[in-house]
């Protein structure tokens, strides 16, 4: 059987990680308990999901000498119901604690933390009634 890919080894890593933020365990949200790699028809009904998408894998410019480098980037998605009296403060909670969680976390051996690079908050996006963050992040492995 063929190895599994690096970018689904890298998202498969991120949503074990991600499934870790409960208020329980210290965070601020309970956004760990509904962690998906695959996007999936969501409703606000099922209240705040977190998917884990791909983004694109390039060579870095500098890497020069290191031709096996990749830059991965991914992008994560909250989606927050809004009918929350709280939704807003709910996103900007789930952004700090992925930040908090992902900080200086190795994600599979020979590879960068997964670092911000940016993220956009939508207020109903698609005229669906909820909040949602959609986070860019980037990593490094060889």
């Amino acid at each position: 059987m063929a190895n599994q890919a690096e970018g689904t080894a890298i998202r498969l890593a991120i949503q074990a990680k991600l499934q870790t933020i409960t208020v329980a365990a210290g965070y601020r949200t309970d956004i760990g308990l509904n962690v998906v790699t695959e996007a999936k028809r969501w409703v606000p009904a099922d209240g705040p999901r977190v998917t884990v998408f791909p983004g694109h894998k390039m060579r870095p410019q500098d890497a020069i000498g290191r031709p096996t480098e990749r830059e991965f980037r991914h992008v994560i998605e909250v989606l927050i119901p809004a009918d929350y009296d709280t939704a807003a403060a709910q996103v900007e909670a789930a952004e700090a604690d992925i930040e908090d969680a992902l900080r200086g976390y190795p994600l599979m051996p020979n590879a960068t933390p997964s670092l911000f690079e940016e993220s956009m908050v939508l207020e109903r996006p698609d005229g669906v009634p909820a909040m949602a963050l959609q986070m860019i992040r980037v990593l490094r492995y060889r």
